[in-house]
């Protein structure tokens, strides 16, 4: 992730009561059941728009949510846009006699990385913009920020064009804290041009922890999808970098990917739909997975690759023998929903 891009991040300055920016240090603050579906795409009807001119380059723009929100068990109540080089922009630095970063903290969340611009840039007019709508009564609100025929810089530095453009939404839901990231037309013509050399974007959440610049360390909570966009898989990385695995391209309209956090650490957890649950995780010789779709379990390797395969496998509660995989952490995927497995 060293592209330029156009993030929406929460500052960890916002985290309430004052609490200790960095999560709880446990795979409960990955949880996420993971589901792609399609759904007509919807232009906001009457939203407020933050960008004033033409002209997006370093600017950050706040976006209030209008409720409580949480992610990795940190709550907030605004969202910040900012152009964003590498991992130069942090949201709270502590900075040693060397002059190295000891500690920094940012949660990101980007529907798609790329560094956008307004079509109309370098004329006049502006073509594109960036807005907000919140809708619902209290209690079942959910915010919706919209990007609206915004274009590629990547285009227009090697091209001198605007002609490529992405429409797409992020939508935040009170009291549940689901995130929807839906997507509407785009015109990509050449992937590896809209997005600065790479053919495949970056699409997910994660939360960054610089400890040092100069030893170039770094705490990493990641969930970021991977496979065919139209029906990816989500990674999870708890470490110290980010999953190799990408989008194969660009989610196509009418694609809706959405993340529900899931509560508890361990046992079978509330289903929604299309979602799968793990018993015991960790485990060492047998699992018990709970889902509610027909379709094969699947056993990947944490790269993404096929392991095992177990056909024939109906919705409800199921056993499998997992004796003989070697200990480490492995996806367990039914149909599109997915769950990390501890092996031990």
């Amino acid at each position: 992730m060293n592209k330029k891009c156009f993030f929406v991040f929460i500052t960890t300055f916002l985290i309430a009561n004052g609490g200790s920016a960095q999560p709880t240090q446990n795979s409960d603050t990955l949880k996420y059941s993971f589901s792609s579906i399609t759904a007509s795409y919807v232009e906001l009807t009457n939203p407020i728009v933050v960008t004033t001119n033409n002209d997006w380059y370093n600017k950050q723009y706040a976006i209030p949510i209008g409720f409580p929100f949480t992610i990795y068990h940190k709550n907030t109540d605004s969202l910040f846009l900012n152009r964003i080089f590498g991992f130069e922009s942090v949201t709270e630095r502590l900075v040693d006699d060397n002059q190295d970063y000891a500690y920094s903290n940012a949660i990101f969340m980007y529907p798609i990385e790329a560094e956008i611009v307004d079509r109309g840039f370098g004329t006049n007019n502006s073509l594109s913009s960036i807005s907000y709508q919140l809708e619902g009564t209290a209690g079942n609100r959910i915010l919706k920020v919209q990007w609206k025929n915004v274009g590629f810089e990547g285009e227009y530095d090697s091209l001198g064009t605007l002609n490529y453009f992405i429409n797409y939404q992020l939508w935040l839901y009170e009291k549940t804290n689901i995130i929807e990231y839906h997507y509407g037309p785009n015109k990509i013509d050449n992937a590896q041009i809209a997005y600065y050399g790479d053919d495949i974007p970056d699409v997910g959440f994660h939360f960054l922890r610089i400890i040092s610049v100069l030893e170039n360390k770094s705490d990493i909570r990641a969930n970021l999808l991977a496979g065919n966009p139209n029906s990816p898989y989500m990674q999870i990385e708890d470490g110290f970098d980010f999953p190799e695995e990408r989008l194969d391209g660009t989610p196509a309209n009418g694609i809706v990917y959405r993340f529900v956090p899931i509560n508890g650490s361990v046992g079978i957890t509330q289903k929604t739909k299309n979602s799968l649950a793990i018993y015991p995780n960790p485990a060492s010789t047998e699992l018990y997975i709970q889902a509610n779709t027909n379709e094969p379990i699947q056993i990947l390797s944490f790269s993404g690759t096929l392991l095992k395969e177990y056909t024939n496998m109906p919705q409800g509660l199921q056993r499998i023998d997992i004796s003989n995989l070697e200990k480490g952490m492995y996806i367990i995927k039914k149909g599109i929903a997915y769950q990390k497995l501890i092996k031990h």
